[in-house]
């Protein structure tokens, strides 16, 4: 199981880069962070990817903005990707 985010800062810097998030499941607790690393030829995404193993449920999502500002989500369905602009609620992407 997984689940995706793609992170739109609003208060701080709008890539996002810089971002962690932190999901909290019934056994484990999971750290991603935004960074950006530079190639040839690359691209980077604003997107964090956790993966979560067979967990059945993220029982909470925190994510720290680079200006330290904190959100908090509970219970998000698995498996899926979610577009988070700073202090909005989550939306699935299809």
């Amino acid at each position: 199981h997984y689940l995706r985010f793609e992170l739109i800062g609003k208060d701080s810097r709008r890539d996002a880069v810089g971002a962690q998030i932190r999901v909290e499941t019934s056994q484990h607790s999971y750290l991603g962070r935004l960074s950006i690393h530079e190639s040839y030829l690359g691209c980077n995404q604003n997107i964090i990817e956790v993966g979560l193993g067979d967990a059945s449920e993220a029982t909470q999502i925190e994510i720290r903005w680079p200006d330290q500002t904190t959100q908090r989500f509970t219970t998000l369905p698995l498996d899926h990707t979610y577009q988070i602009v700073q202090g909005e609620p989550p939306w699935q992407v299809p």
